[in-house]
């Protein structure tokens, strides 16, 4: 996130970067899905810390967006992406394809859990 961006204004900005998407008022952000930490034993700044508080922490949030745009949207990304956010490749999957053990565990957390939420149906 950048300094005073809000987590659904980050959420839409970091679509549009990293899908192609141009207009970004076709993204509609709905909700938070989940809030989770993720710790790290090292970092790039822990030259300068006190001994016993090395290491970071990120917070992440996910936040369920809705597309409004064209249906027939091309999903390839264009080389900017790929060169700027260092993503190989991206594409549009099912609620069931996107379920099932062939993407990361927090794709496939996120989904669960916006179908609790009400956000997707199976």
């Amino acid at each position: 996130m950048f300094r005073g961006e809000t987590f659904e204004n980050a959420a839409v900005r970091k679509i549009t970067d990293e899908t192609g998407i141009t207009d970004s008022k076709t993204i509609i952000p709905i909700g938070i899905i989940d809030c989770w930490n993720t710790f790290f034993p090292d970092s790039n700044w822990d030259e300068d810390r006190r001994s016993g508080y090395e290491g970071t922490q990120t917070v992440n949030i996910t936040i369920f967006c809705k597309y409004i745009g064209d249906d027939n949207m091309d999903s390839k990304m264009n080389d900017e992406s790929k060169t700027q956010f260092a993503v190989e490749k991206s594409k549009w999957v099912t609620v069931k394809e996107g379920k099932s053990n062939k993407y990361d565990k927090y794709v496939r957390l996120n989904i669960e859990k916006s179908i609790k939420n009400c956000y997707l149906h199976e």
